[in-house]
């Protein structure tokens, strides 16, 4: 037997990422079937595997089919989706490292057995460093921290993953709708931001997994619905009326969360498996933002910031007029880039330093050259 399972809630989504699928059941047949084993017992195994992050299937599968059965540790299963996430690659505050190292120590708390508790306790020691750098006013972009004094000359671009984290946050919440509306608020801001790139080939493939899915779900609402209104007339007057009631919840629900994404005047409005005019509604919308994201070129501004880093190395070389000419060129690729502007003032602020410094030169020569005219003794006249 086979249950699908549409997960639409983030409680449902941040469940499914602690089942991650390192259990598999070989069969007699020679399928493999890889998954999270929930239930064992002398007739059956049950597992659940995943088609998606939010659909699953719920399987059945006689003791009398089963070869062998692979199980990883709940140790290990833990240890990884920690090792999965990491430290973070930006920080501006102490929040992410304070959230990551409660995270370790609850893994150490349930399996202080486990080998992998000495690598875990390392993992802590490198968060506490790091967290003292942010603390100290330092920031870290993609890996790489900068100072006080950079941070603040970056600040566009800091805010600009400050924006983009909260893009990931709703995504790994299973929150695609809620994502692609903070993308659009990312967007409007930040459009010339060194993550933009990234951030649009991102949004372009939530959009295509969100048409997927309504596409799917549209598909299935008609059997739905019929398998619906089938439970409904064999069930007991009193398990109707529970039917009924969880029903009109889920309803009102959906309901409150529509109207308050139209007070917040989001384009991306939330669905219900339920509402079909909700999904072709959100289809809609969603298939006309993926025309328009599909057709941002970012082939363009990936070559600008390239040509960014290479006038960033010339202008460390002295090699002015170069690295004009390609900050020059970097705008013309993407007249939006923050960083080609950015680095236009600093080669200005270079080209003027450098001109200073000539000057001083020149004077410092001159001046010598006069003192040493004025100290040379004259000739006697002959006599």
């Amino acid at each position: 037997m086979r249950k699908i399972r549409i997960a639409t809630s983030v409680a449902v989504f941040a469940a499914s990422l602690l089942s991650a699928q390192a259990d598999s059941v070989v069969l007699k047949s020679g399928e493999v079937v890889e998954g999270k084993i929930l239930r064992k017992s002398a007739a059956e195994v049950v597992i659940e595997t995943r088609f998606s992050a939010t659909i699953t299937e719920e399987r059945n599968i006689p003791q009398a089919d089963i070869k062998s059965i692979s199980e990883t540790s709940p140790d290990l299963e833990a240890f990884e989706v920690l090792k999965k996430k990491g430290l973070p690659a930006d920080a501006f505050d102490a929040m992410p490292y304070a959230t990551y190292i409660a995270e370790v120590k609850d893994f150490i708390g349930k399996f202080p057995a486990s080998a992998k508790v000495p690598e875990a306790r390392e993992w802590i020691r490198a968060a506490e460093e790091e967290k003292t750098k942010v603390v100290q006013g330092q920031a870290k972009i993609a890996g790489v921290f900068l100072s006080k004094e950079e941070a603040a000359l970056e600040r566009y671009q800091i805010d600009a993953r400050k924006s983009y984290q909260k893009v990931k946050d709703a995504m790994e919440q299973g929150e695609s709708v809620l994502a692609l509306n903070r993308y659009l608020d990312f967007e409007k801001s930040y459009a010339g931001s060194r993550i933009y790139p990234q951030v649009v080939g991102e949004a372009k493939e939530t959009l295509q997994k969100l048409v997927g899915s309504l596409t799917g779900l549209q598909r299935g609402y008609a059997a739905m619905e019929e398998k619906r209104t089938r439970s409904m007339d064999q069930a007991k007057p009193a398990e109707q009326k529970a039917m009924a009631d969880a029903k009109a919840r889920q309803d009102a629900a959906f309901k409150t969360k529509l109207e308050d994404a139209k007070k917040e005047k989001a384009v991306f409005l939330p669905y219900s498996p339920n509402s079909m005019e909700s999904m072709k509604s959100l289809q809609a919308v969603a298939e006309k933002q993926l025309q328009r994201i599909s057709e941002i070129n970012v082939a363009p501004m990936q070559d600008s910031l390239k040509l960014v880093e290479e006038a960033k190395r010339l202008i460390g070389l002295r090699e002015f007029p170069t690295a004009q000419y390609k900050l020059k060129r970097a705008l013309e690729l993407w007249p939006a880039n923050d960083s080609a502007k950015k680095m236009a003032d600093a080669l200005q602020a270079a080209v003027a330093d450098q001109k200073k410094a000539d000057e001083r030169q020149a004077t410092a020569v001159k001046e010598g050259f006069s003192s040493s005219t004025a100290e040379e003794p004259k000739t006697p006249p002959a006599k």
